[in-house]
C-alpha cells in the first residue's frame, strides 16, 4: 500500500510541476526552449527518484527469475 501512495504522490507532483512550467511558458516568463528543457529535466528527476525508492537498484528490464529475492 505504501508503494501505491508513493507512486500516486509522484504523479501528482509531476502534474503540478508541468502545470506550473506550462503557466510560465504561456505567460512568456520563460522562453519555450528553456521551459521544455526544464519540464524534461523535472520529469526525469521525478521518475528517477520514484524508481529508486520503489524498485531500488534493480534494472526494470531484467527477467523476473534473475532478480534478487530479498
Amino acid at each position: 500500500m505504501k508503494e501505491q501512495v508513493y507512486a500516486t504522490n509522484a504523479l501528482l507532483i509531476m502534474t503540478v510541476f508541468n502545470f506550473l512550467v506550462g503557466v510560465l511558458i504561456v505567460t512568456e516568463v520563460v522562453p519555450l526552449f528553456y521551459g521544455l528543457g526544464l519540464a524534461t529535466a523535472g520529469m526525469t528527476a521525478i521518475v528517477w527518484r520514484t524508481k529508486r525508492e520503489l524498485v531500488g537498484d534493480e534494472k526494470l528490464w531484467q527477467p523476473p527469475k534473475k532478480r534478487k529475492n530479498t
